[in-house]
């Protein structure tokens, strides 16, 4: 591959030739190299516009342009961009370096968009193009996944596999809209977060068998009504036709929450589907779920979850009675137990938790009696629609954290006691999209 010398001197010498061709009156970095700064990435190419005095054939400029070009760089033509009156000739240079260069009339010569920065001549005033409408990307998106469930019909597997492609792109540029990042060329993609990304990554074909795209399409579905952003007045409309699309051969798509998906284990998906939100009032498991989030703090819930049971057998089935009366020798057994997290401070809070939960259940008269209490004893159920509204505390969280670190309990922060809450279901925090929102 060519070197930041071997691309510079390139630029050099274009420039040069540009300055002693009279047809040529004015010239300006566009793309990277139009930094302010006139810094430039390392993996930059070659991208010059130049505008062309009154009177002068294009036709005539790209044909002498062309043959300069072939001579003193040996460059290859490999294609042309026509843009209004802009032509963008495309070569490949030597060393697989790139050089757009593109020629425009002098009035039109301007900015049409933000990294342009003028060389020698004039441009006119900017005239950036119109920013595409969140709307138009969606019903592109939904565009584009008909014709791939069409192709998957029609055993086009390879075309299928090809709109599968396109429609993700969309919904990335879609979350780009929403996210005021840029949203064309995929420019803005890798500043998205996690969790716009990582679901995504499971419409990533491996294979054109069947089985793999129909999955493919269900989670596009599911991405795209998560990133429906202001077009999300759509969603509604379009809830049959998308079911649908996600339906093959019988099987129909189940959707869940965005965070279930960030991981195919099937672990995570039993506890989403089966336990996630589900309302627990047995002490000894509502104990069980303030630990396992404690000992969350720090990590991911698929790690705490994929120890569990290792932390059933080695605290005694959370028995809090019994976990209560632990010692240093217990401790130390703890330490030593690499199937749980080996921390000493969150050791030590569980059998902390352990003695204020059972003086909770001396005034209370049950552990499920006290923490519900923050919620008047029933769920409360929110309907968001994408994971981004999902807050991480509430008033409620706060109450209940400020009420169990004045009683003595340890690693309970408001954040810890809200995914507590969720969990046991004292809130139903699945999304609507989701199959269990109206069945827990």
């Amino acid at each position: 591959m060519f070197t930041v010398e071997e691309r510079d001197w390139a630029r050099d010498r274009i420039l040069e030739l540009a300055r002693a061709d009279k047809r040529l009156i004015a010239a300006a970095f566009v793309g990277s190299l139009a930094d302010e700064t006139g810094q430039s990435d390392r993996w930059s190419d070659i991208d010059l516009t130049f505008a062309l005095d009154d009177g002068v054939s294009m036709e005539e400029v790209l044909a002498d342009w062309t043959s300069t070009v072939q001579k003193e760089l040996k460059a290859i033509h490999l294609f042309d961009l026509p843009y209004q009156s802009t032509v963008y000739r495309v070569f490949l240079l030597p060393h697989a370096l790139q050089m757009d260069l593109s020629f425009t009339p002098r009035k039109d010569f301007r900015p049409y968009g933000p990294k342009f920065r003028l060389i020698y001549g004039q441009a006119g005033e900017p005239k950036y193009p119109e920013t595409a409408l969140p709307r138009h990307m969606f019903g592109l998106a939904v565009h584009h996944l008909v014709r791939a469930r069409i192709c998957l019909e029609r055993n086009k597997l390879w075309q299928c596999a090809y709109w599968i492609n396109e429609t993700r792109n969309q919904i990335l540029a879609l979350a780009c809209l929403d996210k005021g990042l840029p949203s064309s060329y995929g420019r803005g993609f890798d500043s998205l977060p996690l969790e716009v990304l990582k679901p995504l990554e499971r419409t990533q074909v491996g294979s054109v068998e069947p089985s793999a795209l129909i999955e493919a399409i269900r989670g596009l579905i599911d991405g795209l009504l998560q990133n429906s952003g202001s077009a999300g007045d759509l969603v509604e409309s379009l809830r049959p036709q998308l079911g649908m699309i996600g339906s093959y051969r019988g099987v129909t798509m189940v959707r869940r929450c965005a965070w279930s998906s960030l991981s195919d284990d099937p672990l995570m998906l039993r506890y989403h589907d089966e336990e996630w939100g589900v309302p627990v009032h047995r002490d000894r498991t509502l104990f069980e779920f303030l630990i396992l989030e404690g000992a969350q703090a720090g990590l991911s819930w698929q790690t705490i979850l994929n120890k569990r049971e290792n932390y059933r057998k080695a605290f005694d089935r959370f028995d809090a009675a019994k976990v209560a009366k632990y010692n240093k020798s217990d401790v130390k057994r703890l330490l030593a137990n690499p199937g749980i997290v080996r921390n000493r401070l969150k050791i030590g809070a569980t059998i902390t938790n352990a003695k204020r939960l059972l003086e909770v259940q001396r005034e209370f008269g049950s552990f499920n009696k006290y923490v519900w209490g923050f919620v008047d004893g029933k769920p409360i159920k929110h309907g968001f629609t994408a994971l981004r509204e999902i807050p991480a505390t509430t008033k409620e969280s706060d109450a209940m954290s400020k009420d169990l670190r004045k009683r003595g309990f340890s690693f309970v922060g408001p954040t810890i006691c809200y995914a507590f809450m969720q969990a046991v279901g004292m809130v139903n925090d699945h999304t609507r999209e989701c199959f269990r929102y109206n069945r827990v």
